[in-house]
């Protein structure tokens, strides 16, 4: 992931915590972190983006929709320097396939 994708996921789930907290319920029963994950990834700008998110419900797009893209339009706006180091997929190391198969 990004260093810019890792500030929106670290944003997505502080608002989440916020959620579950002020509503006394389960994390994933806000959104679930997977959605939270694809949402930072692919950083939609608008509830068309949104809700052509692959598992995203219906339900969670018209309920946090909003909130959701206030997030991700907040961290476009940080300035580069605060995202957090990139981090790399242990599948994209050039030495993944042959250390595994030792």
């Amino acid at each position: 992931m990004s260093g810019e994708s890792l500030y929106l996921l670290k944003e997505l789930a502080k608002w989440r915590i916020e959620q579950a907290r002020n509503r006394d319920i389960a994390l994933n029963f806000v959104v679930r972190e997977s959605n939270l994950v694809e949402i930072a990834r692919l950083k939609p700008s608008n509830r068309t983006e949104l809700f052509a998110i692959d598992g995203i419900t219906p339900q969670e797009a018209r309920i946090h929709g909003d909130a959701l893209l206030d997030i991700v339009a907040q961290a476009k706006k940080v300035p580069k320097e605060a995202y957090p180091e990139s981090i790399e997929r242990l599948t994209q190391h050039p030495r993944f396939k042959k250390v595994s198969t030792e």
